[in-house]
């Protein structure tokens, strides 16, 4: 349900290929952009997390006041309950949610969205919206083409890193090519653009793919 009411976010990379080359046929002086959330899953203050996916649930489901409620005493539950065992000794997680966890993909989700973030500071941000031609979002891992000077989009970045604390990004760019996730973007010398596949070198290729 979230990826479907989500437009900016990717399920997975096979649907990259045909939007890049429809909607970025001629990049021609941009530069290729990734960006990474920094220790995510374990940076979302639980108040904030909350209030995110109380406002996702209101704003983009038909659940009853009752149903909302049950979800959200559940998320309060696993977050404020969530313990570990290190060295013999018993934690309790207080900010972040465990990777493990079944819910911290989709709370990481709606946290990114969200919290609106992307809502609240990427959209409305005067340089995003002049210069940023193509924003993707798999989770915590952003793929955006930037159509202007790279002293700004530093400086856009720099203002995605004061917006909420302890969540920064951290910025890979070139004008020629990139990698993000599993595909390589290349930005060829007629403003095209192609996608390949990549693989990372510590690959060891354990999977078959059916």
């Amino acid at each position: 349900m979230i990826d479907v009411k989500l437009s900016e976010y990717l399920i997975n990379t096979q649907p990259m290929t045909p939007v890049v080359y429809i909607y970025c046929r001629n990049a021609s002086g941009c530069t290729l952009v990734t960006l990474d959330v920094n220790s995510l899953y374990t940076c979302i203050n639980h108040q904030r997390g909350i209030d995110a996916v109380q406002w996702f649930l209101t704003e983009y489901t038909n659940f009853s006041p009752d149903q909302l409620q049950f979800c959200m005493d559940l998320l309060v539950l696993v977050l404020h309950k969530n313990f570990f065992l290190f060295s013999d000794q018993y934690y309790i997680q207080k900010t972040g949610t465990a990777m493990g966890s079944n819910m911290a993909p989709p709370y990481a989700n709606i946290f990114m969205f969200m919290a609106a973030f992307e809502e609240t500071y990427v959209y409305t941000h005067l340089l995003f919206q002049k210069h940023s031609i193509y924003w993707k979002r798999y989770i915590d891992d952003v793929f955006m083409i930037w159509k202007g000077d790279e002293d700004l989009l530093l400086q856009f970045v720099s203002d995605m890193n004061s917006c909420v604390p302890n969540l920064s990004f951290s910025i890979q760019k070139s004008t020629t090519s990139i990698n993000f996730l599993d595909t390589m973007i290349t930005l060829e010398a007629d403003g095209n653009l192609d996608v390949d596949l990549y693989c990372k070198p510590t690959d060891k290729k354990q999977f078959i793919a059916l």
